[in-house]
């Protein structure tokens, strides 16, 4: 049988060991790399929750719980209405997920930022924290996401699990936990609840925009959990390693070949930049579905440095994980799919050699050219570059031209990702091109600016009030 990640000295399953670390958090541990990054996530996920609140999918979703919920004291994100906390958080993770913008722990395959960002702010508003505890709260929920996932990816995925929607409800539930003050018993009561609030299936791939709420859905379950265990509410113990648990109902265990009980869940997915998960996460430079981004960035580093224009391009061969290829005949009827679309995605960087927002509104969408373009893309899975992930994202492109010549690049680390950073330039210019809009010049840099400092905040509630409108 063989064993995922197992330490000699461990006694713990794998629950019991996360909670039990997860409830002894202390902001003293964080060092400079760790707060550095967290900063940036944390603003990275507001600017993309900010901008999604002006989504179709958030506002209908928005319409939809104003119309049956009572009026509350939380502030919205982009919002000028004020909910419950519960509500808040799913309005601000359906928001946030909702352009693709967001970011990601690539070992897991999932985006904890558009869970527990949301479920963070609305809570912390609810209890009025200072700062400290308020970052805290937030690493622990990247933690659990990314440590839980990681563990089970990408087989979930391969049993049409979308990994953000289910494993959400345990990041939003310890941020919670660890506002709260939780014991290890308490959250561990959480995650049996949790667990069963868990949903998210990757129907997208057919089309609709649900994909958009998953996360939303966990912020809500997982809050929703972790307020029950409070109140004394029992959850099953052991519940990732359990027989009938979380990791056997979603991932499954190969007939008996996965040994989810011996799972070294603390260092699951690794460790790059930081002891902690949320240092080791990406920040998207294109608007669309993370796998695409190392064949993207090829593609936009041919077509920019040679000076060639769509015309020109004959054919492009690209040679890709799995988990990329297959999504190469997603059609690009509605936004979402065209997120995913990996040869909508394509075409759009060999026309504009940029994938972003913009591009994937109706008249980029319906302009019947791209077709064109489309006709010149082939994606292939590459069984050597597929060995590499998720401890790598690689893709190989081609780009022969119609005079016969050929352009290859190759990508193992596309950019935003922990091993290829975005500047600090290019991470304020995204925040602000989401933010301002929203929110205005002003209000997007005090809000910047109070994210720098939150450490020395003694109470988070004008931070969250800036968010609103």
């Amino acid at each position: 049988m063989n064993v995922i990640q197992s330490s000699a000295d461990q006694k713990l399953g794998p629950t019991k060991a996360l909670v039990k670390r997860l409830t002894s958090l202390t902001f003293d541990e964080f060092d400079g790399v760790t707060l550095k990054e967290a900063k940036v996530h944390l603003l990275d996920s507001i600017g993309a929750c900010l901008a999604g609140a002006r989504q179709p999918e958030a506002e209908m979703t928005a319409s939809a719980l104003f119309g049956v919920m009572a009026p509350g004291d939380i502030p919205v994100p982009g919002r000028k209405q004020k909910t419950d906390m519960l509500t808040a958080a799913l309005l601000g993770g359906t928001a946030a997920h909702g352009l693709e913008l967001d970011d990601g722990y690539r070992p897991a395959g999932a985006h904890p930022g558009v869970v527990v960002v949301p479920s963070a702010l609305s809570a912390g508003y609810k209890d009025g924290i200072d700062g400290k505890t308020f970052l805290t709260a937030v690493i622990a929920g990247y933690e659990a996401m990314g440590r839980i996932t990681a563990v089970m990816h990408p087989r979930q995925r391969d049993r049409g699990y979308h990994a953000t929607g289910i494993c959400g409800v345990f990041g939003a539930a310890s941020a919670l936990g660890v506002m709260r003050n939780f014991s290890a018993e308490t959250l561990e009561h959480a995650f049996g609840i949790a667990a069963s609030t868990a949903s998210g299936i990757n129907s997208h791939h057919l089309g609709g925009d649900v994909k958009r709420a998953h996360p939303g859905f966990a912020a809500r379950g997982g809050l929703t959990a972790a307020l029950m265990a409070e109140k004394g509410y029992l959850g099953a113990r052991d519940i990732l390693e359990g027989n009938v648990g979380f990791y056997k109902t979603f991932a499954g265990d190969d007939d008996g070949a996965v040994d989810y009980a011996s799972a070294d869940i603390l260092t699951a997915g690794g460790q790059i930049n930081s002891p902690f998960v949320i240092a080791d996460c990406y920040i998207k430079p294109h608007a669309c579905c993370r796998h695409h981004h190392p064949m993207l960035d090829c593609v936009i580093d041919i077509m920019t440095s040679e000076k060639l224009r769509s015309e020109d391009v004959a054919k492009v061969d690209v040679r890709a994980i799995r988990v990329a290829a297959v999504l190469a005949d997603v059609g690009w009827e509605q936004m979402t799919p065209a997120q995913m679309s990996a040869k909508f995605t394509l075409a759009t960087a060999l026309r504009q050699h940029a994938v972003q927002l913009k591009h994937f509104e109706a008249s980029y969408r319906e302009d019947p050219s791209i077709e064109d373009e489309i006709a010149k893309i082939n994606i292939v899975i590459d069984p050597e570059l597929d060995k590499m992930y998720p401890d790598a994202r690689p893709a190989e492109v081609d780009i022969i031209t119609t005079d016969g010549r050929k352009f290859t690049r190759r990508v193992e680390e596309p950019l935003g990702s922990v091993r290829n950073q975005l500047s600090s330039e290019a991470l304020m210019a995204k925040y602000l091109s989401l933010a301002e809009p929203i929110v205005g010049e002003q209000k997007a840099h005090a809000i910047a600016d109070q994210i720098q400092q939150i450490e020395n905040l003694n109470d988070i509630r004008p931070l969250v009030e800036l968010l609103a409108l």
